[in-house]
């Protein structure tokens, strides 16, 4: 099995294990729901995108170990680029996207923008999906489905993709199957 997530400065690969996690989205649907106090007591809080915290901690927590960030939301954390990683700096970053964006040799528009952020946060953990873990990813969303997700709109290829990674590469690296005891919350 190819190694999952690669370190935008220093070309390391991820080692992070986690024996309890919360997957929690950036879906609004946690509103209301109470759940901050139970995902903050977790070992691991596992977030997608820019899901915001601040204002909404009774609901989703404070706490966040990992955040899981599409391609395109990566200008989103641009926008408050302070926010996520001065202020953040103890959180790790897994970047995923199509290739043409994460080229690591200078054409990968969103790689390019990684990299000045690293050089900018330098004490930031930051990472990128494989080429291969990606690949990998597609097959899996292909089996689940039953659908090519290049043919489906970026919604629904976001929705699976984002937790997807989350949860194969970084609950339980290199294992085909997931973290059993990861709540995942949507």
């Amino acid at each position: 099995m190819c190694e999952p997530n690669l370190s935008v400065l220093s070309l390391q690969f991820l080692d992070n294990h986690c024996n309890r996690c919360a997957l929690v989205s950036s879906s609004g649907q946690m509103l209301g729901a109470g759940a901050g106090d139970e995902i903050d007591q977790i070992g691991c809080v596992i977030r997608m995108n820019n899901a915001p915290t601040r204002g909404f901690e009774k609901d989703v927590g404070s706490h966040t170990n990992v955040r899981v960030v599409s391609h395109t939301t990566v200008p989103l954390l641009v926008k408050k680029e302070r926010y996520y990683f001065k202020q953040s700096a103890d959180t790790t970053y897994v970047f995923w996207g199509p290739y043409r964006n994460m080229r690591e040799d200078g054409g990968g528009i969103i790689f390019n923008v990684l990299l000045k952020l690293a050089l900018r946060y330098p004490t930031v953990k930051m990472y990128v999906v494989t080429r291969d873990k990606i690949q990998y990813c597609d097959s899996v969303f292909q089996n689940e489905t039953g659908k090519n997700r290049y043919g489906l709109g970026l919604l629904s290829q976001l929705r699976f993709q984002g937790p997807t990674i989350a949860i194969r590469n970084i609950a339980r690296p290199g294992s085909p199957e997931p973290n059993l005891h990861c709540h995942c919350c949507f």
